[in-house]
Parts: structure tokens; sequence; C-alpha cells
């Protein structure tokens, strides 16, 4: 796994690729995991998932620095997604919803 980014200090665009060695030795990519599009605005951390074949990603609400620094704001959230490979389709799936940065109401039901 590797997560690349590019930009400044101050604002970066990032991925998150599954490498993998061929015959002869040399890396390449088997896949590509997530690439930072919609709500998710940076990658924050990678880490293997639960299966063989899965990943997991932290994403952040907000736009973020390279070091993803949460720079003590309460306004950035943050959370975890997990992605397997899907053979048949070649390519990783997220599990479970599109990642969500809602902050759960305090009394349930009430709006």
């Amino acid at each position: 796994m590797a997560r690349y980014s590019c930009g400044t200090a101050r604002l970066v665009t990032g991925q998150v690729l599954v490498l993998r060695r061929d015959p002869a030795g040399g890396i390449g990519t088997f896949g590509q995991v997530f690439r930072q599009t919609g709500a998710a605005k940076a990658i924050c951390d990678i880490r293997p998932g639960d299966g063989k074949y899965s990943v997991s990603v932290k994403v952040a609400s907000e736009p973020l620095g390279a070091d993803c620094a949460l720079g003590g704001t309460g306004l950035v959230r943050t959370t975890w997604g997990s992605f397997n490979y899907d053979w048949r389709e070649r390519t990783f799936v997220k599990i479970g919803e599109p990642f969500s940065f809602s902050v759960p109401s305090a009394n349930p039901g009430t709006t």
C-alpha cells in the first residue's frame, strides 16, 4: 500500500494504491484503492484491512496539508472506510455507505 499526494504543504490532492512485484522483481500497480473526491477532501492515513485484499483509508472533511494536521480545529471531521478487492471487476470497492461526515444527534429522533 502507498499513499501518494501532490500539492503544497497547505493543500494536497491524494490517492491510495496497492503495489505488487512483477515476475522480474520490479514494482507495479495492483490497483487504485481510493482517490480524493466528493466529500473526502483529504486522505490522512492508510492501514491493512481485515482481509487479505482489504485496505482501510482515513479521510477528512476539509482540505488539509500533506501531514493532515487538524490544526486544533473542531470543524474538521475524520472517518475510516474499508475497501475490498473485487476480482470480477478487477478494482477496489468501498464497503458500506459512502464516506459521511455528519455529526450524530445528541437526541436521536429530533432535528
